[in-house]
């Protein structure tokens, strides 16, 4: 006796009733019957003329703020430029994080060796290249 996969599973969902049953078909929370595809939950994507996060965040940041000295000078200064004053003032106080973060932007991360199972005096290391030392089996011969 052969019993179809779809029939087993109870997956034919062409007129909503169950052939075995008689019963209408399992609904989803929201209307669909269960079962069916994925769909996504913005299928049109996204709206024309909608702005992205770093979008918004550059505009905001280049806002800029009229500031007067000490002399009584006055100087425009973008939100950007008032974080990175901060971000400087906390490194000059010591803070070890800021530090490394005014360094990272400047200097870029440091780059960091990585052995990948060298052994001894055959080593495999990478910094920015592969090295790669080949040694012959013992009891080889040179032909």
């Amino acid at each position: 006796m052969h019993i179809s996969v779809a029939s087993r599973y109870n997956l034919r969902q062409d007129s909503g009733v169950s052939k075995s049953s008689g019963k209408a078909a399992a609904k989803r929370p929201d209307g669909m019957p269960v079962g069916t595809p994925f769909q996504s939950g913005n299928p049109e994507g996204k709206k024309p003329g909608t702005r992205n996060i770093k979008t918004i965040l550059r505009d905001l940041l280049n806002i800029a703020d009229t500031v007067v000295d000490n002399e009584g000078v006055e100087y425009e200064v973008t939100q950007l430029e008032h974080i990175c004053a901060k971000l400087v003032s906390m490194a000059k106080n010591g803070d070890l994080a800021s530090i490394d973060r005014v360094f990272d932007r400047l200097e870029g991360k440091p780059s960091q060796s990585l052995n990948i199972g060298g052994q001894g005096d055959n080593p495999v290391v990478t910094r920015g290249e592969l090295v790669v030392k080949l040694v012959k089996p013992k009891g080889s011969s040179d032909e």
